[in-house]
């Protein structure tokens, strides 16, 4: 007699972990829409299948967004589109779709762990900042101690050593000698 193991999923306490978690079932979620289109058997199944996938889709999408913009880390994001994932015959009828369906709103336990993610977010002065104009940039560098370079200055490399230039055209000199004996070398034989 076989006994069947019980898969209990854990909740994670961290918040972070629970969004990852949330965002895993989702994908889940939307994989078995993606399934039901590809098994429909009629253009009214495939309708409604593509419709329930779709919304599956955006629901998993924003998600990954929100938690990408609530922890300041672009790996969260979703990056692949709902078109590649469809036939030349779904995306005509995605398009045909797409406009009727309503928006989607995440679950409000997904809202609850994206609040939660914003609220350890710390309130750092430096987080991506957008200057107003030259002199607000200006004043930023001066108020901490930093000079921006000046374009007209040459490049100067800190880590090597300064080599002059001659070295160079000696050993480019070098080589258009010797390419020009094999040359001749090759024309005596």
């Amino acid at each position: 007699m076989a006994t069947k193991k019980k898969t209990e999923t854990v909740i994670a306490t961290d918040p972070l972990e629970r969004a990852a978690q949330i965002l895993g079932q989702m994908d889940d979620q939307f994989m078995a829409a993606l399934a039901k289109v590809t098994n429909a058997k009629t253009a009214v199944g495939v309708d409604g299948a593509l419709a329930e996938c779709v919304q599956a889709y955006r629901i998993a999408y924003s998600m990954s967004h929100a938690i990408a913009s609530a922890t300041g880390k672009n790996i969260y994001k979703r990056r692949w589109t709902l078109d590649r994932m469809f036939s030349p015959m779904l995306e005509t009828r995605w398009n045909a779709l797409r406009r009727g369906l309503p928006n989607v709103a995440l679950p409000p336990e997904a809202t609850q762990v994206i609040s939660q993610l914003e609220a350890l977010k710390p309130e750092n002065p430096d987080w991506p900042r957008t200057f107003q104009g030259e002199a607000e940039w200006q004043q930023h560098l001066r108020s901490r101690g930093l000079v921006e370079a000046s374009a007209q200055d040459g490049y100067k490399s800190l880590s090597k050593p300064f080599e002059s230039n001659s070295a160079t055209e000696v050993s480019h000199g070098n080589e258009a000698i010797g390419n020009n004996r094999r040359d001749r070398e090759i024309r005596q034989r």
